[in-house]
């Protein structure tokens, strides 16, 4: 697990050996994006200390975290998600001689993501692990204090005791030295741990560091190369005008929104940050969040297509993972149903999305719950 001296070792080997690939930069492809305009995604890594000391005298971490950014070619940034480049696939050889005239990635991308980061991940980051700590520090707080000031107390009253005592037995003075020491000694450590849960409020971010970027070339810049150099039509996936996609996608979505509030929840449409999801929709009187993926398929399609940041989504979070399948005939789009526990397996790795048969699916469907 992260912090385990193994899996430190081991990172630390990969990143010996191969960490300079991570500054040399990649190329990939993303087969879902029907654009035309090539886009850098940054990879940057964010710490947070706090106010302990550790043995080798620095500030304890609190929080790691990495953290994806885009910057398209006019500037713009915006977050990339938990893991995009899941959804990514390498490009070929001769798809890279296709592309000579891509252009050259901005020359300060690399700033642009970085100050995007500091401005909002890093706050989003920051506020995240503050409220964590609090509710934690918190209870333990509580905890350590209920448990100490008991038996402080425990003490003073067999002090109390052994003073009823002195007049009939002089030795008893002996005694109540051992026990004032005891008593004296847990009110030290009851302010020692008080003191230690405060600095552990003390957060001091670092800056957000750029580790490694690649650039993305939208699957529309490949419509007429095939992944062995010869021409080809637009891809299959792109078959469909993207209007006609758009407007399948969105009243699937609006389906799936209708439901959740139907059932009493708190829906947010999420799909623009590829999560590995697209609606977080909070139950009102649990609070859990529910991680739904929404596809909406025409009436007579037979496979859906799931990308490898969905699967992976949904197998770390088996309990709040729900595929959503909509049926859109048309303009009506059909109630959703919810496939919970979709995967069994996570991909392979050169595996970027998957078809599953979209009858089994619907076979271990049910309805909005």
């Amino acid at each position: 697990y992260p912090g385990h001296p193994i899996v430190d070792a081991a990172v630390q080997r990969v990143l010996d050996r191969c960490g300079e690939n991570l500054a040399r930069g990649a190329t990939l492809v993303d087969e879902s994006d029907p654009g035309t305009e090539p886009r850098v995604l940054a990879l940057l890594e964010h710490t947070i200390r706090d106010g302990r000391k550790g043995k080798d005298g620095e500030n304890r971490l609190a929080g790691r975290r990495m953290q994806f950014v885009e910057v398209l070619p006019g500037g713009t940034t915006r977050n990339a998600g938990f893991a995009p480049h899941l959804d990514y696939r390498p490009i070929s050889e001769e798809e890279k001689r296709a592309l000579r005239d891509v252009g050259d990635p901005p020359k300060d991308a690399a700033e642009r993501a970085r100050s995007y980061a500091a401005g909002v991940l890093a706050r989003e980051h920051l506020q995240e692990l503050r409220q964590q700590r609090e509710a934690q520090v918190e209870k333990v707080r509580g905890l350590v204090r209920e448990r100490l000031t008991a038996e402080i107390g425990y003490w003073d009253r067999r002090l109390g005791e052994l003073w009823d005592e002195v007049a009939r037995k002089p030795d008893v003075r002996v005694t109540i030295n051992d026990f004032t020491r005891r008593r004296d000694d847990l009110g030290r450590r009851l302010e020692r741990r008080m003191e230690e849960l405060e600095r552990e409020l003390e957060l001091i971010p670092a800056p957000p560091n750029v580790v490694g970027a690649a650039l993305v070339i939208p699957a529309g810049m490949l419509a007429g190369v095939g992944h062995n150099g010869t021409q080809r039509g637009h891809p299959p996936m792109f078959a469909s005008s993207p209007e006609a996609r758009r407007r399948v996608e969105n009243l699937a979505m609006q389906s799936v929104i209708m439901a959740e509030l139907h059932l009493g929840n708190d829906p947010r449409d999420v799909s623009k940050h590829n999560l590995g999801y697209d609606v977080e929709s909070r139950d009102r009187e649990t609070g859990r969040l529910r991680m739904i993926e929404v596809k909406g398929r025409v009436k007579g399609a037979e496979t859906v297509t799931i990308t490898r940041n969905e699967i992976v989504t949904a197998l770390n979070k088996p309990e709040d993972f729900i595929l959503a399948l909509v049926e859109v005939d048309g303009e009506h789009a059909a109630e959703p149903r919810y496939v919970r526990r979709p995967f069994d397996k996570e991909p392979g790795f050169t595996e970027v999305s998957a078809n599953h048969d979209l009858k089994k699916l619907l076979a271990m469907s049910e309805p909005p719950s």
